[in-house]
């Protein structure tokens, strides 16, 4: 897991999500999670990134191979402050 500096939480985890879900926090998350050996690492998508690269449009996971194979959607990911996507996505699935 990286880290970020962020400016309301200091040194924090980072969440890597799609750059719509970077820039505009009004839009719903979806977490598909890569299991790398037992190790769930999550990634999050807004819908249009869903569609555009062809990803499961529900929360699930998947293979370590979905790396190789959504290669462009998992380049475009950015990092945010985990503390902040957090509280953005609870406040939206209640």
């Amino acid at each position: 897991m990286g880290v970020i500096l962020c400016p309301e939480h200091g040194r924090a985890g980072i969440a890597l999500v799609c750059p719509h879900l970077a820039t505009n926090t009004d839009r719903t998350p979806t977490r598909l999670q890569i299991d790398l050996s037992g190790f769930k690492w999550p990634h999050w998508f807004c819908s249009d990134c869903l569609k555009q690269f062809g990803l499961p449009e529900f929360e699930t996971d998947l293979p370590e191979t979905a790396v190789e194979s959504y290669q462009d959607a998992f380049a475009a990911l950015r990092p945010v402050c985990g503390v902040c996507f957090t509280k953005q996505y609870e406040a939206k699935t209640g």
